[in-house]
Parts: C-alpha cells; sequence; structure tokens
C-alpha cells in the first residue's frame, strides 16, 4: 500500500470518528487585509491535506487536550495594525509578552510537546503538516503513516517583507526596541525556530534593510502608482457603465411605460370588442323583428285586399238584385196599370 493511500485512508478514519483535529491559535486582527491572507494560505494547506483543523482566535488556547496546537503569531511588519500597535497591555511588545506567559502556562501544564509556535513569515507548512500528523498519529485508526509532509505541496510562507512595510518597521523599532526583543524572545522559544528545524530570525533587521532598499522602494512605488492608474482607469469605465446603466434603466422604465399604455389600449379595445359584439347582437335581434313586422304587414295586406274584392264582389251582387228588383217593380205597375 502506498504512503498517500495510507494517509488518506487513516485521515478518513479520524474524520470518521471526529477523534480530534489540529487546533490553529490564530493571533489578533487574523480577519484583517494583512494577516487574512497569510492565515487563509495555511488553512487551505492543511484542508489540502484533509486534516481537520479548529480555529481558536485571539490566541485563546481554549481547554488543554491531546490534539496538537499551532500558535500563529507576525514578525512586526505584518503587525503594522492599530489591533497590535495600540494594544493596551504594552502595543506589540507587551502582545509577544502576553503570548510568551501563555506559553509558559501551557509548559508548566505539561502540554508542551503538542505546541509549536508558528512563524507567518518563516515556517514551513509541509514541515506543520508532517508536525501535525505524526501528533495525529495516536489517535488515528489505521496503519502508520510515514512521510506525511511529502504528500503535500511545498508552501512556504513568504520570508521578505514589503519595502514600505519594512521601511516602516524600520522606524518602529527604533522608536520602540522593547519590540524587536520581544520578538526574538518569541523566536527563541523552544517551541519555535528550534522545534522547527530552522534558524531564529536573529537577522531581522538586516533583513528588513534589504527589503527597503532604495530599488525596491521605487519599485514599489512605481508599481503603486500603476495600480493608482489602473484604478482611476477602471473608476472612469465604472463611471461610463454606471451612466450606461443609468440610461439603460431610463429606457427601460420608458419601455415599461409603454407597454403600461399598451396593455390599457389592449384592454380598451377589447372592452370595445365586447361592445360590439353586444350591439351586434341587438342588431341581429332588431332585424329579426323588422322582419316579423314585414311579414305580419304582407299579412295583413293580403286580408285587406281579400276584404275589398269580397266587399267588391258583394256590391256587385247587390246592384243586380236591385236592377232585377226594379224590373219586377215595373212590370207590376204595367199589369195593375191594364
Amino acid at each position: 500500500m502506498g504512503r498517500a493511500t495510507k494517509m488518506a485512508r487513516s485521515l478518513w478514519n479520524l474524520r470518521e470518528f471526529s477523534v480530534s483535529a489540529v487546533r490553529i491559535a490564530t493571533p489578533p486582527g487574523s480577519s484583517g487585509p494583512v494577516l487574512a491572507p497569510v492565515v487563509q494560505r495555511l488553512q487551505e494547506a492543511f484542508q489540502d491535506a484533509a486534516i481537520p483543523i479548529q480555529l481558536l482566535p485571539d490566541w485563546d488556547f481554549g481547554v488543554a487536550t491531546e490534539a496538537p496546537l499551532l500558535v500563529l503569531y507576525p514578525p512586526p511588519d505584518q503587525a503594522l495594525t492599530p489591533e497590535w500597535l495600540q494594544e493596551a497591555g504594552g502595543g506589540l511588545a507587551g502582545s509577544y509578552h502576553r503570548l510568551l506567559a501563555q506559553l509558559e502556562a501551557v509548559a508548566a501544564g505539561g502540554f508542551g510537546a503538542e505546541v509549536r509556535l508558528v512563524n507567518l513569515a518563516l515556517s514551513s507548512a509541509p514541515r506543520l503538516i508532517g508536525w501535525s500528523v505524526d501528533r495525529l498519529q495516536p489517535l488515528i485508526q489505521g496503519e502508520p503513516v510515514e512521510g506525511a509532509a511529502e504528500q503535500c505541496p511545498d508552501l512556504w510562507f513568504q520570508p521578505r517583507p514589503e519595502p514600505f512595510d519594512a521601511r516602516l518597521t524600520l522606524d518602529l523599532l527604533e522608536a520602540d526596541p522593547a519590540i524587536l526583543a520581544a520578538y526574538l524572545a518569541l523566536e527563541a522559544h523552544p517551541l519555535a525556530a528550534s522545534a522547527e528545524g530552522r534558524n531564529p530570525d536573529r537577522h531581522y533587521p538586516e533583513r528588513l534593510r534589504q527589503a527597503a532598499g532604495l530599488e525596491r522602494l521605487l519599485a514599489q512605488r512605481h508599481a503603486s502608482a500603476r495600480a493608482d492608474a489602473d484604478l482611476r482607469l477602471l473608476g472612469g469605465e465604472l463611471g461610463a457603465a454606471r451612466a450606461e446603466l443609468i440610461d439603460a434603466a431610463w429606457i427601460r422604465q420608458q419601455l415599461s411605460d409603454q407597454l403600461h399604455q399598451m396593455q390599457a389600449a389592449l384592454d380598451d379595445l377589447e372592452l370595445s370588442q365586447v361592445e360590439v359584439k353586444r350591439l351586434e347582437q341587438e342588431l341581429a335581434e332588431a332585424q329579426l323583428r323588422h322582419a316579423d313586422l314585414q311579414a305580419n304587414q304582407q299579412m295583413i295586406q293580403s286580408t285587406l285586399e281579400q276584404a275589398v274584392q269580397h266587399s267588391r264582389s258583394q256590391g256587385a251582387m247587390q246592384g243586380a238584385a236591385l236592377g232585377v228588383i226594379s224590373a219586377l217593380l215595373r212590370q207590376l205597375s204595367r199589369t195593375r196599370g191594364a
């Protein structure tokens, strides 16, 4: 069975039984724009290795357990934020001292072997993952995992500070030498550099001076100027796009109004068509009544003509009868005179 298969199988058992997870104590300000990308990168390294993690914000170590604990801390150039510089307990140096005091309490409790200090500029993600797997191994059901760190990509943090941050940090260290002393005390802690197999960051000021060289400062200034120009260009394009969007919204409103007007006209037309149908029905009924009246008139006319003809026939018969009577009367008169 290959090492990658063994690791996947063992870590699957870990997730399946929810035995434990690597605890990561993040420093104050981890959600800010400076530390958030660095912490996120470390999280993604553990997630890519399929190792469950539990985040503990603001150096809250929580209840001591057998699970490994990674305590993250930034070098001074990554701590140029109000959360660090305005710390009520003495600024940045006070924050470092507070972390050292917490570590002493952890060591006094007998859990130092399960704790590792992680420098967010110099530590190695593969080594941290390998150390975490070694600490989780007794909690995992399955075969031992060898060379677990080799299964992870070589994700180193960025040891070279940004030029402007390096320049500001040099001025900060000159104004408050206690910051450098506290930082180097963290680096010299047994759970920090020596536990990871690297040298403490004793030459930190030299690293800052190299990062804050004139050429690098000018390069960053030019890059910042280009970024500003790009932002202005994007701002102009955004303004033009916003104007087009406003025009499109106005056109849409006009079309919507026209559509409503057309819908109202269609509704009126539909009502008119209903009215026309009603009038057509009334006209058809009137035409039927007119046809009935014409038929009745023709029948009456025919009856009247028949009556006239009958009357004329009766008048002729009466005239003939009167003529006969008159002739008989004349004949009777003659007979009497004879």
